[in-house]
């Protein structure tokens, strides 16, 4: 029961297992080339049918896999498909292995070629579309087949394994250069074909700045059977007939050959290639024809090795319930998270970097704030400004991820720039309240010379921290979410919004700069919220990086509120009606370590954020994780970066029952949120902002 390929024109490819690409442009009612809706399985067989009966009948043809191509030379309209059929079709039977099926009696532009020898690419399905049993178990991956005649009886090619694996280049180069976007590429490959690709990583290794582009996606191999060291060959030397050309790449293949040799010590030294992961899995039977150490490469570590129980030419044939592929899709799902870690972490630092090349945000603020944020919204593999990606990398989500906007009230509860207090807005402490903008705005209204900076901003802040004491029977300020938090989001949009230009080289921050960054348009006295339009101005000159705005910086700031406004450095809340504010004596707070005065002395502010920041972890991630480790794990890398330099005191135990008797502060718990510091709402919002035109200041 052969399966066949083939390509079907001018709207998409069908391979058999058969394989088979077909075109179709239909016209409008004005004969105008309408979009093609691409056709599905049960058309495709139609197709088939209706260019050759003797295919058929309908019964007789099963569509496998059916996806767009990867050709470069193939329009974005075709498709392929593997096509398996129940009985020989007569069309088929023959001894060749490639077929034209005229497109004539469709109306098609062009022939459908089916093939059954699977060369170059064949796609066996989309990243969102079912397939072959792998990407069913694995969603998101898209696989696709590589081939190449390795016959090596009744041939007359003079290729060798260096000419395979440069045909291997040249493909993988025009994929490369007609993909939009570099996907990350997992290679399995079975013997001879793995040799194949070792020689095609070195020639990419050694190429030209593209091929090397190339090669930066190829993120994990798993060689099955592959010998790295040689092979028996007695065998297959038989079967060449004498033939001098194609004993050639068997003896290439041997025992003792220097080329296989010469090309694993190679691998080995280029330094491109140490970044990819290595898999090897090896025969167990007694008839292998690769012994287990020549079929493990050399990078591979000792967890990435793996036996498979069957002979050579079986290992990589496996049925759903085999114990072998449990054990190889297993292997896979590992490879799979070790890929996107550092794939999206990758992408998850060009973003991170983003606050500083766009604002001028110190890298330190930066890159804590960025970690803080994704982890606590739940996935680092995409970003997502006001609505719930799809997926995550870490596991175990107990909810969807919300968004950037959402994470705001992992954070931040009360006292905000312009959003409302958390149990105020039925929990909805990240979307702008116009009236906290409209009080912001009105202290600099009547200025001859309108500047919204430190000063005014902290100003505002002890005007909402006043607020929320008389208006919010919850009202908590926390040691971060008050001390920290809120304290950092007037402090960097103060110091971050302002326009750096030629005129005011130390910022300045005017109404029409503020209302653009918080998409507020209007007169003085009739402001109004436009949703979704926060902007960066046109002629706005970000904060030079050479000052970028650092946790130093920030510590200065805070301490600057806190010292012309005391209430900003205190920690405590109502206790269920307004106007009950208990405080909390910081001594007895921190073990006796820190009292108010010496909290703002020195380094001692940042050392306290980020000493809590270190113990309450969980805290904030018990509403997103079932089992948080991960996430904690990379908040821990970032903060010991952040507390290396310090010359911090001594660790800090603090006594959070102190904090049980305040309601707002069991609220908060009680939704797995922590009093941590991060960028306030605005922040996270105009990271989204690379759309619009930004003057960087040199």
């Amino acid at each position: 029961m052969p399966s066949t390929s083939a390509t079907l024109p001018s709207g998409f490819v069908l391979r058999d297992t058969t394989s088979i690409s077909i075109p179709r442009v239909p016209l409008d009612s004005h004969g105008r080339k309408a979009p093609p809706p691409y056709v599905d399985r049960q058309q495709a067989v139609e197709l088939l049918v209706a260019l050759d009966p003797s295919l058929g009948p309908s019964q007789n043809i099963e569509i496998l896999s059916l996806a767009p191509g990867v050709s470069p030379w193939e329009t974005s309209l075709t498709q392929m498909a593997t096509v398996f059929f129940l009985s020989l079709p007569p069309t088929f039977d023959n001894d060749t292995t490639s077929w034209d099926l005229p497109h004539r009696k469709r109306g098609l532009q062009r022939d459908v070629i089916a093939d059954i020898d699977f060369l170059d690419f064949t796609v066996l399905n989309s990243s969102t579309m079912d397939g072959d049993q792998l990407p069913n178990n694995f969603h998101g991956l898209r696989a696709i087949c590589y081939g190449f005649d390795t016959k090596v009886n009744g041939h007359d090619s003079f290729q060798d394994v260096n000419d395979l694996a440069a045909a291997l280049v040249r493909r993988l180069r025009d994929v490369g250069r007609a993909s939009s976007s570099a996907r990350p590429l997992l290679f399995l490959a079975h013997s001879l074909r793995g040799i194949v690709l070792k020689r095609a990583l070195l020639l990419l290794a050694g190429g030209i700045d593209t091929d090397r582009a190339v090669l930066s996606t190829v993120k994990a191999i798993l060689f099955f059977g592959v010998p790295n060291k040689g092979m028996h060959i007695d065998n297959l030397l038989s079967v060449t007939e004498g033939n001098p050309l194609q004993e050639t790449i068997i003896r290439q293949l041997g025992s003792h050959s220097d080329y296989v040799l010469v090309l694993e010590h190679n691998c080995h030294e280029v330094e491109l290639l140490k970044r990819i992961r290595v898999i090897s899995a090896y025969e167990t039977k007694e008839t292998r024809m690769i012994q287990p150490t020549p079929a493990i490469h050399s990078s591979s570590d000792v967890c990435d090795r793996n036996p498979i129980n069957k002979a050579h030419s079986n290992m990589m044939k496996f049925s759903p319930s085999d114990e072998n592929y449990e054990r190889i899709a297993s292997c896979l799902l590992d490879v799979f998270d070790w890929v996107l870690i550092h794939v999206q972490m990758a992408i998850f630092l060009t973003m991170a970097s983003l606050p500083s090349r766009i604002y001028g945000m110190g890298i330190d603020n930066t890159g804590f704030l960025s970690t803080l944020g994704a982890v606590t919204s739940g996935d680092l593999t995409k970003w997502s400004i006001g609505g719930p990606p799809g997926g995550s990398l870490l596991g175990g989500l107990l909810s969807p991820p919300q968004g950037l906007w959402y994470s705001h009230n992992k954070y931040e509860k009360d006292t905000s720039v312009g959003g409302g207090d958390m149990y105020t807005t039925k929990g909805d402490a990240h979307t702008l309240q116009i009236e906290n903008f409209q009080a912001l705005y009105d202290l600099q209204k009547d200025a001859a010379d309108p500047n919204y900076n430190v000063a005014v901003f902290n100003q505002h802040h002890a005007n909402q921290w006043d607020k929320s004491l008389a208006t919010n029977p919850y009202f908590f300020y926390g040691p971060f979410t008050g001390i920290a938090v809120s304290t950092a989001g007037h402090a960097f949009a103060a110091n971050l919004f302002a326009n750096h230009s030629a005129e005011s080289p130390d910022g300045l921050l005017n109404k029409e700069v503020l209302k653009s960054f918080f998409g507020v348009t209007g007169s003085d006295n009739s402001l109004r919220v436009l949703p979704g339009q926060e902007r960066i101005p046109n002629n706005w000159y970000r904060r030079s990086n050479l000052v970028g705005y650092a946790f130093q910086d920030l510590a200065a700031d805070t301490i600057a509120g806190i010292l012309a406004h005391p209430q900003l450095g205190s920690i405590g809340g109502n206790v269920g009606k307004t106007n009950s504010f208990i405080g909390v004596n910081l001594a007895d707070f921190t073990g006796g370590i820190l009292n108010s005065a010496q909290l703002l002395q020195g380094n001692n502010l940042i050392c306290f954020v980020m000493n809590f920041a270190t113990q309450c972890q969980p805290d904030i991630l018990n509403g997103v994780f079932s089992d948080p480790s991960k996430a904690t794990g990379l908040l821990d890398e970032v903060l010991a970066s952040v507390l290396s330099g310090l010359n911090c005191p001594q660790s800090i135990e603090f006594d959070n029952s102190l904090l049980k008797k305040f309601p707002g502060y069991s609220k908060l718990n009680s939704n797995g949120i922590c009093s941590l510091i991060a960028w306030s709402t605005r922040g996270c919002r105009h990271m989204s902002m690379l759309n619009q035109r930004v003057f960087a200041k040199q």
